[in-house]
């Protein structure tokens, strides 16, 4: 699926925008261009990306051939990121994902590329079709607003855990058994996993919050610091939790 969306400088919202416009719109600096990419031919992306973004092909190859963990690459002209969603499953046998989104940010315009399904990607877009402000303060904000939401998913995925491992915790006192012992440590991967995400993506935003990349304007930089804060106290919570994982096993 190939979808854009655009807010032009006279302050309208575009819908349904033909692959052939991409370019016209990109012209205005005051524009705002929105492409996502997902579920067609890699060769068809990546003519779009190429042809109609000018994006370098180092970049165009990672997003299309290789899987990265959380990093953020300045290409002078745009950035490219790789960032990490998380998906769980309900119940005691609790499944972790970790879906990756590839983004590319410049001055008037986002693209995301993805494989799997992204709940916030949908979440934003239904929000940018009804309401114009999470286009109209530009590119940045707009990758603001994802990152947020994608980082606010993390949380009730760690708090599931957090009950599975509290339910170990009584079973191990009130009905040990064997069986426990795969659990625990399918748990201890799942943290570790985790870990192996949250800390190279809270480094992005440390990056983000900086303020080493042009396409991050000075008045956007302390929502990304915000989000840094929230990906470090996530670490903390994530290494406790760990902590109890362990203890358990030591039961």
């Amino acid at each position: 699926m190939i979808r854009a969306i655009s807010f032009t400088s006279e302050e309208k919202i575009n819908k349904d925008i033909p692959i052939d416009d991409f370019a016209q719109i990109l012209t205005d600096p005051n524009s705002l261009l929105w492409v996502d990419l997902s579920g067609e031919p890699t060769k068809k992306i990546e003519t779009i990306l190429k042809d109609t973004f000018n994006f370098h092909q180092l970049s165009i190859d990672d997003a299309l051939m290789e899987t990265h963990v959380p990093r953020v690459d300045d290409w002078d002209a745009y950035v490219y990121l790789v960032l990490r969603s998380v998906t769980t499953t309900e119940g005691e046998d609790i499944q972790i994902g970790i879906p990756e989104l590839d983004i590319f940010l410049g001055p008037n315009f986002l693209v995301t590329y993805h494989s799997d399904h992204i709940n916030e990607i949908e979440t934003l877009w239904k929000l940018c079709n009804r309401d114009e402000r999470y286009l109209k303060k530009g590119a940045a904000n707009l990758f603001y607003h994802l990152a947020d939401e994608m980082v606010n998913q993390y949380m009730p995925a760690i708090e599931q855990m957090n009950e599975v491992i509290d339910q170990i915790e009584d079973d191990i006192i009130d009905h040990p058994k064997t069986e426990m012992l795969s659990q625990i440590f399918k748990l201890k991967r799942t943290m570790l996993m985790l870990r192996r995400t949250l800390l190279p993506q809270r480094e992005v935003f440390s990056k983000l919050a900086r303020g080493d990349f042009e396409v991050i304007h000075d008045q956007s930089r302390v929502y990304f610091r915000d989000i840094y804060d929230h990906m470090v106290r996530l670490e903390e919570i994530n290494e406790s939790l760990r902590d109890l994982v362990s203890g358990a096993l030591d039961t």
